[in-house]
């Protein structure tokens, strides 16, 4: 009730400040210097927007600090979500509901058949799941022991899986019966004393068969152990900025924002119903969609996968009141034919993260959304914005009525040196603050005793430290590095440019070039690669290319067809190849890489041969292939 009641006082807000208010500072405007008149027109169109997000996050605030003086944890939250209302509907699945109840008795059976296994806080157990309510239950449940879940990509294949498995120092592997074969292609390559659990078929010798042991196992458990606030809950993979995934954490602290964040930040009430077609190894499917019925007592609906034939009609069938996207999957909805299905619906929201201006209108329109709700935040950082108005193509705002000083801790943007995209500093030595509409780096700064601003970083310390700046604005104080280049309007919006380092973005996943370039030297040895994104017309992100420096033409494009098939996941696989005569002698690896980034795919440019993947082989390039890309009459 208070969140619907603040909702219609921002829009009241809005409509005093947009036409009373202004109408008595329009006559002060011409009788003030220009810069005076700027301000009070920033202020007067931002105020209530402004004042609604400071309400926001003074009650995050404070239940954040409630939360912690409590020593609340993810289950400790869920229990007292189920207390309230157990046989109220918490997952739907297919056509299987899954009661609050239900959903506690799992994950009591998980805790004490792993507990009877001799497993205690401070193990790390691999969860390789297919999306499905047992996904849940199994770190959740495994949360009550202290043992913390590493939620591993099910896309990955060979050595990117083994790399996963191994960086958490994993004693064991959940799996689910389809993915049998992925873990034990990779089996001899794990340590010896690894132990594997299989969810669902027929394990193979040497597999123990989780459905036995949870079938024998009570459904009341009492944790030996305190489970702190603090504590880890589960290592979520994230490709950060270069190099291999890195593990980032997510302990019960940052779960428990997310869904306070959802909660308040949305407006979300237990009689909300979530669609949740994201993969829930994912930060914005797994942890925050998730955290909004563990949480805040919403029926979630949870897809094995993302259909957009389905989108719609999943979403008339359970009746759901507010659908998750990432921007790539509304593009995808809009290609679909139209129907008088369309506005069937009972969405009152989307929640989505990196939709493009030019589809955010037209989603909003031929589907009747009453309002979208961009989200931002890094999975291993300490900064999340929300659009709040609706503010097309804004990832989210920082409020312009604070002080500068203020302002800060919301979130800043630096200005970057072009060719390095490391921060510039003045002559003072501190970071320097961009202008209006100037591109530059978001920073988090990392204020001391802040639990909304808690900095928890990877598994891996040295990488953690590679992602905080130290002597931003002043001696001693330290922020967060997200890798994302933005710009900032005079109302203090934020719009999302590009990622700095060698990572880009392809079907709403992050790919390191570090990664593939790695793997890539294992079959072409002497010759040299480098592989960067290319902008592929208006599509979301920037696919996979490849540059190999091969004279002799000595590579063979099909062998490295199935070696990208079977060794990286989908997203990841370059989906173009350039082979070069040689190798620029003059200049930095990064100059090199900048010039053929600006060269991209286009045959009318490129002399050199060119490759397209068609399916699972790659084909010639010629300019008709590349006339259909564009086009869309070839699909990728």
């Amino acid at each position: 009730m208070i969140a619907k009641f603040c909702i219609k006082l921002f829009h009241f807000l809005q409509f005093i400040f947009s036409f009373s208010y202004k109408c008595v500072l329009f006559t002060f405007l011409f009788l003030l210097p220009s810069s005076y008149a700027r301000s009070l027109d920033v202020l007067a169109t931002t105020l209530p927007r402004d004042l609604m997000a400071i309400y926001v996050a003074v009650r995050m605030l404070l239940k954040s600090y409630y939360l912690k003086k409590c020593n609340a944890t993810a289950y400790s939250e869920f229990r007292r979500a189920m207390l309230k209302h157990p046989d109220k509907t918490c997952f739907i699945f297919e056509n299987d509901e899954w009661s609050f109840k239900r959903v506690d008795e799992y994950t009591s059976k998980t805790a004490n058949a792993f507990s009877d296994l001799g497993y205690k806080k401070g193990d790390v157990v691999a969860v390789f799941v297919n999306s499905c309510p047992e996904y849940v239950c199994l770190w959740l449940g495994l949360s009550r022991l202290g043992v913390v879940s590493s939620l591993v990509n099910v896309n990955l294949r060979g050595q990117s899986l083994k790399f996963c498995i191994e960086t958490c120092e994993c004693s064991a592997v959940i799996f689910s019966g389809d993915l049998a074969p992925a873990i034990l292609n990779i089996r001899n390559d794990l340590k010896s004393s690894m132990r594997y659990f299989q969810l669902g078929g027929t394990p193979k010798e040497g597999v123990s068969n989780l459905d036995n042991f949870l079938l024998r196992a009570i459904d009341v458990f009492k944790s030996p152990e305190t489970i702190n606030h603090t504590d880890h809950l589960v290592y979520v993979y994230t490709s950060g900025t270069t190099g291999f995934p890195k593990a980032a954490i997510i302990p019960h602290s940052r779960f428990l924002l997310m869904g306070t964040f959802s909660t308040i930040m949305l407006g979300l009430n237990p009689s909300d119903r979530i669609y949740i077609p994201l993969p829930l190894y994912h930060t914005a499917g797994g942890l925050l969609g998730i955290s909004m019925s563990l949480i805040a007592g919403c029926a979630g609906v949870i897809t094995p996968k993302f259909s957009a034939s389905n989108y719609v009609l999943d979403c008339i069938k359970h009746e759901c009141t507010v659908a998750m996207f990432i921007g790539e999957m509304c593009r995808y909805i809009l290609l679909q034919p139209p129907s008088h299905e369309d506005r069937a619906h009972k969405l009152r929201m989307i929640v989505s993260t990196g939709l493009r201006p030019n589809v955010w209108q037209a989603f909003k329109t031929r589907f009747c959304i009453p309002m979208v709700r961009e989200i931002y935040g890094a999975t291993e950082g300490n900064i999340q914005f929300a659009n709040m108005d609706d503010k097309i193509g804004a990832v989210g705002f920082i409020p312009q009525c604070l002080p500068r000083s203020i302002r800060r801790f919301v979130g800043v943007l630096v200005k970057v040196d072009p060719e390095t995209q490391e921060p510039i500093r003045d002559q003072t030595g501190f970071c320097v603050e961009c202008e209006v509409d100037e591109l530059g780096m978001l920073l988090g700064l990392i204020p001391a005793n802040n639990v909304t601003r808690t900095f928890s970083g990877y598994l891996d310390k040295r990488e953690s430290e590679k992602k905080v700046i130290f002597n931003v604005f002043k001696m001693g104080d330290r922020a967060f590095i997200t890798g994302d280049l933005m710009s900032m309007d005079k109302y203090g919006y934020l719009y999302f440019k590009d990622r700095t380092g060698d990572t880009y973005r392809w079907k709403g996943e992050n790919v390191a070039t570090f990664e593939i370039e790695s793997l890539l030297s294992g079959i072409i040895q002497q010759h040299e690669c480098i592989v960067y994104g290319v902008q592929v017309g208006n599509f979301e992100g920037k696919a996979g290319m490849v540059a190999i420096v091969d004279p002799l033409r000595e590579v063979d494009v099909d062998e490295l067809a199935m070696y990208f098939e079977k060794n990286l996941s989908k997203h990841a696989i370059p989906l173009f190849i350039r082979l070069l005569p040689h190798t620029e002698i003059t200049g930095t690896f990064r100059l090199k890489k900048t010039q053929l980034k600006k060269d991209g795919f286009d045959p009318n440019i490129v002399n050199d041969p060119l490759y397209f993947k068609q399916g699972k082989v790659y084909v010639e390039l010629t300019k008709d292939v590349y006339e259909a890309i564009l086009n869309g009459a070839i699909m990728i």
